[in-house]
């Protein structure tokens, strides 16, 4: 038996999408949408001169009455001019509530009001004309940026995501500001996730028909972490510790179906660039699950005193085969397949990384790596020796044949870094202190050749704050080791701009099962400048979507 690696489903076809709004000058980004009762739908976004304006940005209104599939009527809620000394909006939301009002929120300049000490910058507009017409900006007084969207409760409670770094751990934390007198006035901040690891951010608020809240964010070390879950069954005033999502998404765009599924949107941070979809019960499905990266991976080489980093970006599921009993993962040039593990929390951790496997290909030639986040450990794998080398550690090398089947561990124990082969101890390195190291990940890198069978993976990892994590995978099994990945995400389109941007998704459902999707996308523009795309599935397309690897 002999599978070829395949990507997640896919319903990246022409004809699923459509040009929302487009104009070459400008930057357009963070589209939400609202549905009004007439059926008419109301966009809103930031149309700016760049990512981070210079000259302007506008918060701007489209419409569409024919369920997205045209837009215009554009028009302007508010204006302002960074080159003339004005604050620039960033991201505007909306949302309708059931007295029928609508209301914008959105937030200033990240750099005066990102921090819990900071001054607020999060302003309101409202209208009781369907959009017509807008009164304010209103002060709210909340701290922080990117806010999330209105959401209303049962009772009428009005809550407002945030996010802000923390004096006390110089982290970011979510947060939740609450009204009770119709969007008034706002307070009673709660915390719904801080610590001393972890930046949460963007987090979205979904109401469950539980009657539980669920607050699901993007986690902003980038260093594959996923997104995370927090909690809350007392209306948003305290939150559960959060847990790990099963994707890896930055600022996710979620609601729940009838059925009690919740879809949830979002910029794709496991590997292949662009926007993504998973569909699940987000309340009792949760944990880490390992992804794939192919695309947008970097790589880090110590050259001499200091590291060489390099972009690599490769688009096909090529050089990854499954046979019987082991996954085979060829190196030829730039092509590179790595299984993306859960970092841990620091240098502090204890880890421990075992493979069984067998190298083919030249000698002194690198055929595959394994790298650890947060330690400094990077192992290369040649087929006649091993090299360990990071930023925290000194360089070893150790001759072997690795031509022959072999069970290689790496540990990390108290600040010892070890390396077995066969369970017999052939390095040891001392770890003094934290080091960034990228992401951590067993596969290839760019310009490594030869290829590797791979057995089976065993990967540990025991915090000293962060719960205790554990994975294992066999080729036995007949499963790759992101087989959650291939089954349950759903990529909606990929970004193949050199250096994407996008991912600020909303979307809605209407009675016949379309899903509309909104995002803001550099894809096919000018250089520095973006446009509004929009996008239909259905809740079928999870198990119906064509599988490419385009």
């Amino acid at each position: 038996m002999m599978m070829t690696q395949t990507d997640v489903r896919s319903i990246n076809l022409p004809e699923r999408q459509l040009d929302m709004w487009r104009d070459d000058t400008v930057f357009t980004k963070n589209p939400d949408l609202v549905l009004l009762p007439s059926g008419k739908i109301l966009c809103v976004f930031n149309g700016c001169d760049y990512h981070w304006p210079i000259e302007f940005s506008k918060i701007t209104l489209i419409e569409s009455n024919d369920r997205g599939r045209t837009w215009g009527n554009t028009r302007f809620v508010a204006a302002s001019y960074p080159s003339r000394g004005q604050e620039a909006w960033i991201t505007p939301r909306l949302s309708r509530l059931r007295d029928g009002r609508l209301v914008i929120n959105c937030d200033q300049n990240d750099y005066r009001h990102a921090h819990e000490e900071q001054a607020s910058g999060i302003y309101t507009w409202w209208s009781s004309d369907g959009g017509e017409s807008w009164e304010g900006p209103h002060p709210t007084g909340i701290p922080g940026i990117e806010p999330d969207h209105v959401v209303e409760l049962d009772d009428g409670t009005l809550l407002m995501g945030t996010h802000f770094m923390r004096g006390d751990t110089q982290k970011l934390a979510q947060a939740v500001a609450r009204s009770t007198d119709g969007g008034v006035t706002w307070g009673d901040l709660s915390i719904i996730a801080s610590d001393n690891v972890h930046e949460y951010c963007e987090g979205g608020i979904v109401p469950l028909k539980s009657g539980r809240l669920v607050c699901i964010m993007r986690e902003n070390n980038h260093i594959n972490y996923p997104s995370y879950l927090s909690s809350s069954d007392d209306g948003g005033r305290t939150w559960s510790n959060p847990v790990e999502a099963p994707f890896s998404g930055d600022r996710p765009f979620a609601r729940q179906f009838d059925d009690g599924r919740t879809l949830v949107t979002f910029r794709n941070q496991a590997g292949k660039p662009g926007l993504y979809a998973w569909l699940g019960d987000i309340e009792t499905e949760a944990g880490y699950k390992v992804t794939r990266a192919t695309t947008g991976v970097s790589h880090r080489t110590i050259m001499g005193d200091h590291m060489e980093e390099k972009d690599h970006r490769q688009r096909h599921s090529e050089g990854v085969t499954l046979h019987a009993d082991h996954l085979a993962i060829e190196a030829s040039g730039d092509r590179v397949n790595r299984y993306m593990l859960l970092p841990p929390e620091s240098h502090k951790s204890r880890v421990t990384f075992e493979a069984t496997l067998q190298v083919e290909g030249a000698a002194g030639v690198a055929a595959a790596v394994v790298q650890i986040a947060n330690i400094g450990l990077l192992l290369t794998i040649f087929p006649d020796k091993l090299v360990l080398t990071g930023p925290a550690l000194k360089a070893g090398v150790h001759a072997v044949d690795m031509t022959r089947k072999r069970t290689v561990r790496v540990t990390l124990n108290r600040g010892l870094t070890q390396v077995f082969v066969d369970g017999v101890r052939v390095l040891s390195r001392l770890v003094h202190r934290q080091a960034i190291w990228d992401r951590s990940y067993f596969g290839n890198s760019p310009d490594q050749a030869g290829a590797v069978r791979w057995f089976e993976v065993r990967y540990a990892v025991l915090n000293p704050t962060e719960p205790a994590h554990a994975w294992y995978w066999s080729a036995g099994s007949g499963a790759y080791p992101n087989q959650y990945e291939i089954d349950r995400w759903l990529e909606i389109d990929y970004n193949s701009n050199p250096r994407p941007d996008h991912g600020y998704s909303s979307w809605l459902s209407f009675e016949n099962g379309d899903i509309f999707v909104a995002d803001y996308s550099n894809k096919t523009v000018a250089p520095g400048k973006a446009m509004l795309k929009g996008y239909w599935l259905r809740l079928s397309d999870f198990e119906q979507a064509t599988l490419r690897s385009d």
